[in-house]
């Protein structure tokens, strides 16, 4: 399996590292975690202060996201963006189960400036110029970027 995941390199941060994947819900579904140096929110007050935040409520800078790919081969997170563009102020955080096209080949665009994902780029943005590419293999667990 193909996993594709979308970033733009105005984001300071970009280029997110994934994590060994680890199976859960009794190997119903794989967790995979990206994580990022940071977070870089679009004013710098707001930055400093989510980033003093983050620093005491998880004891570290940088940012994690969690998405799961279920053995039916839908895609699941907390953390969906939607339609929301990479420059919002306020971003909301939502929930769900999204059938995927092609099991053999995922593709997710980070879509907020807070690492939120979309399946798709939100209302037409096209400058998603950073693709990191990571190959899994669902039989032994392991994945590695391509």
């Amino acid at each position: 399996m193909i996993i594709k995941i979308y970033e733009k390199s105005r984001d300071p941060f970009a280029g997110a590292t994934l994590e060994t994947p680890v199976l859960r819900d009794g190997d119903q579904r794989w967790e995979f975690v990206l994580t990022w140096r940071g977070e870089r929110h679009p004013v710098w007050v707001a930055d400093w202060v989510y980033k003093h935040f983050r620093i005491c409520k998880y004891g570290r800078s940088s940012d994690e996201q969690v998405f799961r790919i279920t053995r039916e081969g839908n895609l699941q997170s907390h953390n969906w963006g939607g339609m929301q563009r990479y420059d919002k102020w306020l971003v909301k955080h939502f929930s769900g189960v999204f059938p995927v096209n092609d099991p053999d080949s995922i593709t997710i665009y980070v879509s907020t400036w807070n690492h939120c994902f979309s399946m798709t780029p939100p209302h037409g943005d096209t400058d998603y110029d950073i693709v990191t590419t990571f190959f899994f293999d669902p039989l032994t667990g392991t994945c590695v970027e391509q």
